[in-house]
């Protein structure tokens, strides 16, 4: 992995964290997860998004088991935790 890439992941990591104050931000069906945050999850896909999609408007703060419900729906139109979905629980 390049140090440029490696600065970017570092750098998209700290700005989700932050932003959520280390907590997760999973919000399905209007409750709230109280996991600590565990992966800074891509909202979009990288191929397609500006700096490999290293930018914190495209990530989301998940603990480990809600970054896999994330994974699993990415591509699921009724699924919880669509991308869609993901935008809108970003406090």
């Amino acid at each position: 992995m390049s140090v440029r890439k490696r600065l970017l992941r570092t750098a998209f990591r700290d700005a989700v964290f932050a932003r959520a104050k280390g907590q997760c931000q999973a919000r399905p069906a209007d409750t709230r997860c109280d996991a600590v945050a565990m992966d800074a999850h891509h909202i979009e896909s990288r191929d397609t998004a500006p700096d490999g999609g290293y930018v914190e408007s495209n990530g989301i703060a998940l603990g480990s088991v809600c970054h896999e419900r994330a994974e699993r729906d990415q591509h699921d139109p009724r699924g919880d935790y669509r991308p869609g979905e993901l935008r809108r629980w970003i406090r």
